[in-house]
């Protein structure tokens, strides 16, 4: 629909919740790490809030 990969539109939320350890990232999926579980609500917000 976008014409845009979810990398493109988010690389500053990746980068940043990566780097805090809250999301691992594959080819394929973004998947909350055991610290991103504990405050996911946290995670999901820095992807809303673009």
């Amino acid at each position: 629909k976008y014409h845009q990969t979810i990398e493109a539109i988010y690389a500053k939320e990746i980068i940043s919740l990566e780097g805090q350890n809250l999301i691992d990232q594959t080819d394929t999926h973004i998947a909350l790490t055991d610290k991103g579980r504990i405050v996911g609500n946290t995670v999901f917000e820095a992807f809303i809030q673009v």
